[in-house]
This record gives C-alpha cells, sequence and structure tokens, in this order.
C-alpha cells in the first residue's frame, strides 16, 4: 500500500512540474506579447505624433479621448484646456472667437450652434480659412463605436496655388 501511495504521489509530482512549466511558458508568452504590444503603441504614438495632421478621437459623448500634438497646435487658444475628458462643447465655446474674427461666422452663438448641430451628423469636408491665412480641409468621421474622428490638414499652400492658378486663367482670358 505504501508503494501505491508513493506511486500516485509520483505522478502527482510530474502532472504538478508539466503544469508548473506550462504555467511558466503561458507567462513567457504573454510577456512577450505585452511588451511587443507596448513597443507597438509606442510607434503608432510616434506616427500619430509625428504627422502633419491634426487629428482628434471623441467618445461618443463628445469627451476628448486622444489628439495629437498638430492639434493642439491647431487649437493653441485653448491649450490650457486639452486634456482627456474634456467637452467638444468646451473647445468650440473657446475658438469660436478666433473663427468668427476670421470670418467663419457671424457670431461666436451662431458658431457654437452650427458646430453643435453639425456634430453628430459629419458631412462634406469643411475648407476653414484661418485668421492667419491658412486654410486646412476639416473632416469629421463616426466611427463605428459611436466615437468621432476630426482629422485637419493645412492645405494653404494647395488653394494659393489654385487661386495663383485662377488669377492666370482670367488674366489670359480677358
Amino acid at each position: 500500500m505504501a508503494r501505491a501511495n508513493v506511486a500516485v504521489l509520483n505522478r502527482n509530482q510530474h502532472v504538478l512540474q508539466n503544469e508548473i512549466a506550462r504555467q511558466q511558458m503561458l507567462g513567457d508568452r504573454l510577456r512577450d506579447t505585452l511588451t511587443t504590444l507596448r513597443e507597438s503603441e509606442e510607434q503608432l504614438g510616434a506616427i500619430v505624433g509625428h504627422m502633419p495632421l491634426a487629428a482628434a478621437l471623441w467618445s461618443p459623448d463628445d469627451k476628448l479621448v486622444a489628439w495629437n500634438r498638430q492639434y493642439a497646435l491647431y487649437h493653441a487658444e485653448c491649450a490650457d484646456i486639452i486634456e482627456v475628458g474634456v467637452d467638444f462643447e468646451a473647445i468650440i465655446r473657446r475658438v469660436a472667437p478666433a473663427r468668427v474674427a476670421a470670418g467663419n461666422a457671424n457670431s461666436v452663438d451662431e458658431y457654437v450652434r452650427v458646430k453643435m448641430a453639425d456634430r453628430h451628423t459629419p458631412g462634406a469636408p469643411e475648407y476653414r480659412r484661418n485668421a492667419d491665412g491658412t486654410t486646412y480641409i476639416i473632416l469629421v468621421s463616426r466611427l463605428p463605436d459611436g466615437s468621432t474622428l476630426e482629422t485637419f490638414s493645412d492645405v494653404s499652400e494647395l488653394c494659393a496655388e489654385q487661386d495663383l492658378l485662377k488669377d492666370v486663367l482670367e488674366a489670359t482670358a480677358g
């Protein structure tokens, strides 16, 4: 009987050793996967952070989730409130005076009202001329989870070239 108990104990010890080895292997694989995931996240962050495109991601309830450096630069007048969780309307209200000054609306209230109304029904790209003379094309996209992605591309050079071409064409036509 003692031999039978020793055999059972040896078998159980062998099973436990195999399970421990399997768990260690799974732990190593998980650690490797997490390292790869962190590296990929850092690479993606570097890519998004250095794109010439300004971008912001908003939650379905219009709270800021993520943004890149160019987004903060584009919205310099509200850099002090750009943080995770800030309301879209807070950003819009802060930038509204500059947008009115650039001729993008007749009043702050009008600008806020239009932006909030258009918020959940993204349409055609918007061209926005800023007070400093730059022109941006703004794209708003609804994502499958209900969040909103905004991108801002500086198209000032393209617009200047189009204006120059238009002037040349008008001068040669007339």
